[in-house]
């Protein structure tokens, strides 16, 4: 047998060396070479996915379909109580209720929350058999009793709406809260007599005497006081909106915050009244004599000033 020859030999190992190299190329590629130029369309398919391996960012919005809705959780447990709130502003006053229904008696001898409406009331109102009786919560809506004696009585939250009360001896009496729209009080003897917080709108008090008393916060919407005395009394924050105080002597009264808007006060005496804060707007004073306090007090282009002068600015000369 010949031995081969070199050049043989040669030709051989070439071809081994070229044929391991190609394999080599196919079963050992370099690491990350491999990337979506080199992968055919659809070779990656659902069983060369390794399961759980894939997350819903994964997949293009939509394509994932949604499961059913779940039960529902169970329910976490009750929370703690909250802090206590701050207490809110006090409500306004509500409109009052209808007088109680009961059986009116003209001649019945008064008490707390007798119903006297409508009646013409004579006899012991007319003496000073009921002087500092208490009548509180009484219903006397259009009753009659002029020249009547409560001296020191107590008509506190009593109606008095209407009703004609004329020459009313009330010194020293106490009718807070009480309820008396369109009341008829003139002349009424009400020195040191207490009516805060009275509804007395419309009210006719002509020549009142109303010295000293207290009408703190009362509403005297329209209200007649004409020449009325009130020397003393303290009307701070009463609401004294197109009342008329026209002759009337208001010398050293408390009208601190008062709301006199388009008021008519001509002739009336301010002597060291107080009238700091008070609403004068559109108010009269044209005539009125001494000097009030009126630091603070808001006027307006229609307040008259005692000169009978619009206000311009200033105080009106006080």
């Amino acid at each position: 047998m010949r031995r081969p020859s070199p050049a043989l030999v040669v030709a051989v190992i070439a071809l081994f060396v070229a044929l391991g190299g190609t394999s080599y190329a196919v079963t050992a590629l370099p690491k990350n070479s491999v990337g979506a130029k080199q992968l055919k369309r659809n070779a990656v398919t659902g069983v060369k996915v390794r399961n759980g391996s894939l997350t819903a960012d994964d997949f293009k919005a939509g394509t994932l379909l949604q499961g059913p809705k779940g039960d529902a959780g169970a329910t976490g447990p009750r929370g703690a109580p909250g802090e206590r709130g701050e207490q809110g502003e006090q409500g306004a006053t509500g409109a009052r209720g209808p007088a109680a229904t009961l059986a009116q008696d003209c001649t019945v001898d008064p008490y707390p929350g007798a119903n006297l409406a409508g009646c013409t009331l004579t006899g012991g109102w007319t003496s000073e058999l009921y002087e500092g009786r208490s009548l509180s919560g009484v219903n006397l809506a259009q009753a009659t009793a002029s020249g009547a004696k409560l001296d020191d009585a107590t008509l506190v939250g009593a109606n008095l709406a209407d009703a004609t009360l004329d020459i009313l001896d009330f010194a020293d009496g106490n009718a807070s809260g009480v309820w008396a729209p369109s009341v008829s009080l003139r002349y009424l003897a009400g020195s040191r007599a207490t009516f805060t917080l009275a509804n007395l709108e419309y009210a006719d008090l002509t020549m009142a005497g109303l010295g000293n008393a207290n009408l703190h916060r009362a509403r005297l919407f329209g209200a007649n006081l004409s020449d009325g005395y009130l020397s003393g009394a303290t009307l701070s924050h009463a609401d004294l909106e197109s009342a008329n105080l026209g002759g009337a002597i208001l010398s050293n009264a408390d009208l601190t915050n008062a709301r006199l808007v388009n008021a008519v006060a001509t002739g009336a005496t301010l002597s060291g009244a107080q009238l700091a804060g008070a609403n004068l707007s559109g108010a009269n004073f044209s005539g009125a004599t001494g000097t009030p306090n009126v630091a603070g007090a808001t006027f307006s282009a229609t307040t008259r000033c005692p000169n009978g002068s619009l206000w311009t600015s200033g105080t009106c000369g006080w």
